[in-house]
């Protein structure tokens, strides 16, 4: 099999099933949905294995409540738990009503030359924003202010 016919099978191999994975991804923010609305009313759990590990918050500690509280319209408090929670939150939701907008028109979007063009700069973002997140984080647990001054600092 030449090359041409086997990115010929791929396309229509990605054609036939792009229906089932958009419906796969909005069910599962549907049930992200519904279990961020019932939260407050749910037992609470430790959900972060490194916090529980460490005794130290992990970069993407305050994500779930930030997404709970995004969802119950605390904007503020959101933003508190999470810097990058509002922006996830956001972000996603735009990326759902997408591809409910697939759905509806019955094609996908071109969403290649986007992702080539902007994907990889905003998952440095995203990266950048979590570890700095992080390190305020633990500069406050380590010397009860946010980035203490001077950074190193005599055990």
């Amino acid at each position: 099999m030449s090359e041409s016919e086997t990115e010929i099978k791929e396309g229509q191999r990605f054609r036939s099933r792009w229906k089932t994975i958009r419906i796969a991804y909005i069910g599962i923010y549907f049930v992200v949905v519904v279990v961020s609305l019932l939260w407050p009313h749910l037992p609470q759990i430790p959900t972060c294995l490194f916090k529980l590990l460490t005794g130290y918050p992990c970069a993407g500690c305050g994500m779930t409540r930030s997404f709970v509280c995004a969802i119950h319209g605390r904007w503020r408090e959101s933003f508190e738990w999470h810097p990058a929670g509002l922006p996830f939150f956001f972000g996603f939701t735009f990326v759902i009503g997408a591809f409910l907008w697939e759905l509806v028109r019955g094609s996908p979007l071109p969403w290649g030359p986007w992702l080539l063009r902007w994907g990889k700069w905003v998952a440095w973002l995203a990266l950048i924003v979590f570890l700095l997140t992080w390190l305020l984080r633990l500069s406050f647990i380590r010397w009860g202010v946010w980035i203490a001054i001077p950074l190193r600092a005599n055990v």
